[in-house]
Order: structure tokens, then sequence, then C-alpha cells
């Protein structure tokens, strides 16, 4: 029987992975991966989603949605002893698309996303999170870094991490709860001042100070623009760290070390709403939300006719979002 508990080693090596601290990714896990590693039996925690298997074999496996019903709603219904007759019926009749059609260990990874989990198919996929708890933490490092959403947490931006994993409609909510995870691992830190575009204050003119001891042409005027991000990705690039313009957690330590002085978030920045947040990310990050899991999680749940229509939605709603930015920006 494997351990059920995950090994000392394995925080540090994907802390490694990721570029940001042990307690980053204990808080991320902990929140986004609840599940349990293994049942009391040793096996592997799975539940399979009828909906995602072939449509061809649904009456062999005694799924009918009603007239009118999505599939996906049908699905959430099905108590959990029809999944696993469900599951021993359709692995008889095709088990890679059985695999694929359920989630899996702690992460509760889709077998179709295994992929992204640095898996060749999801069998394989299953036969590592078998062998220990450490492989399911590997495999779901693996899919944030495939989702491009590590850039948040070298950054500790987990409201742009959320609202890329989660989803705009609870992104708030798992934010608020990575970070108080965040606080408990880290033994009471308060993540890292996120400077990014629209920023402003003590904390910004602080790094643009240092940066400019350090020899960038910048002037300290406490505005993070454009000009600043340019600098940010300039300095980002020199030092061998993820160019993306935002001076988070990682990159503000790096310029903190390199000037031999700390950035401190002051309390009179620039109040910052959740909703100026989701409207800021839905405008920086749109294209990226949707190749992450936020819209498409939620696109793997509809017919092909309804995702033209919610794709369609998304754009007219981030054109909309836009153009509520610049009269923000007005008012």
């Amino acid at each position: 029987m494997p351990s059920n508990y995950p090994s000392t080693a394995i925080w540090q090596e994907m802390a490694n992975k990721l570029g940001c601290e042990i307690a980053v990714v204990k808080a991320v896990f902990e929140v986004e991966a609840a599940g349990k590693f293994y049942e009391s039996n040793g096996k592997l925690p799975r539940r399979f989603e009828p909906h995602h298997f072939p449509r061809a074999h649904w009456g062999t496996l005694g799924f009918a949605p009603r007239e009118g019903q999505a599939a996906w709603r049908a699905s959430l219904a099905v108590s959990t002893s029809r999944r696993r007759s469900m599951f021993d019926i359709a692995e008889n009749i095709d088990a890679e698309a059985t695999y694929d059609a359920a989630s899996w260990g702690a992460p509760q990874i889709m077998g179709f996303n295994a992929e992204l989990a640095g898996y060749a198919s999801a069998v394989e996929m299953v036969d590592a999170f078998e062998q220990s708890a450490d492989e399911q933490i590997r495999g779901f490092v693996e899919f944030v870094i495939n989702t491009n959403l590590d850039t948040h947490l070298r950054s500790q931006d987990f409201l742009a991490f959320a609202y890329g994993y989660n989803g705009s409609g609870q992104a708030a909510v798992y934010a608020g709860r990575i970070e108080s995870a965040y606080r408990r691992q880290s033994g009471g830190q308060s993540s890292s001042p996120v400077l990014r575009v629209g920023r402003r204050g003590q904390a910004v003119e602080q790094m643009q100070v240092q940066l400019a001891a350090l020899g960038y042409d910048i002037e300290a005027d406490g505005v993070f623009g454009a000009d600043t991000a340019r600098i940010v990705r300039e300095y980002q690039e020199a030092n061998n760290l993820a160019v993306d313009g935002v001076a988070g957690a990682t990159t503000l330590a790096h310029i903190a070390t390199a000037s031999g002085e700390e950035i401190e978030a002051d309390r009179e920045e620039v109040p910052e709403t959740t909703a100026d947040r989701v409207i800021d990310l839905a405008i920086e990050r749109g294209g990226a939300v949707v190749g992450s899991g936020g819209v498409v999680g939620l696109l793997s749940n509809v017919s092909d006719t309804n995702q033209t229509i919610i794709i369609a939605g998304v754009v007219v709603s981030i054109v909309v979002l836009a153009g509520l930015w610049i009269l923000k920006k007005k008012g």
C-alpha cells in the first residue's frame, strides 16, 4: 500500500520547479487539491463523469439525461454507487475513454487532462498516481505550469491564479482561501504585494528607486505605468526571471537583494476592489484564462453550439468590460 502522505522533500522539489516558496505550493495544493491521496483500502480516489464518456455508450451505462437537460447537469445527480457501477461497465467497453472520463487522486485531475499533467495518457497518469502521494503533487504542479498559471504563484497573485484555475465566478473566494492557507503555512506572513500596471503608491516608488539605483532609466513617481512595466520586463529578462512585467514576490525579492533594501507595501496605495481586479484580469488575461482552465472548464460541459454562443458572449463581455475600465479611469 502506498504512503498516504507526501514526503518532506517533494515540497522543496516543487517549490524549486515553480520558483516560489514552499508555503505557496502547500497553500495552493491544500485549497485546490482538497481530495484524499488514497482511500482507506489503498485505492486511488476517482470520480467517474458519465457525460465525458462517448455518447454512443450512454444507454449501456444507464445514463439518460432528460430531454433538454444538459448532460453535465444530469451527471451531477448520479450517485456515488451508480458512478462505480458505470465505471465498471465503461471500463469493459473502452478502458482509455473510461480513464479519460474520470478525475483522479487528491488533485482530482480529469483523465483527459493527463498530457497537461505531464503524462502520455490517462492510464499512465493513473499508474503514476497509484505509486505515491508525491506523484500526485508532481502531476498537479505540472498541470499548473502547462496551463501557464505558475507565473501567478511566483508573484503570489492568488486572485489571478484563482481566476484562471477556478473561473471568474468563484475567484475571490478561492483567492481568499489560498491567502489564508499561505498565512498558516508561512507562519503568519501575508502574501507579497503584487505591483502591476495601474498600481501606485509608496511600494511602487520604492521599487522604482531601487531599479534606478541599479542603473535603469526610470522615474520614481510611484505610478506603475507602461514604462515601468517595460523596465520590469527588462530586469526579469536580464536576471533569468519569468518575464511578465508583473513585480510579485520573486521579482521584488530579487530587486531587494540586488539593491540591499526591502520593499514594503504601504497602506496609502490606491485601493483596488475585487470588481476592479476581475475587470483588469478579464482585459489583461482574457486569452490566458480561456487557455488555462477557467473558461475551458466550463466549455467542456456544454455542446459545440453552446460553446460558440459562450465564446461569443465572452468576447462581447470583455469588450464591455474594457469600456467600463476606460470609464473607471476617467472617473
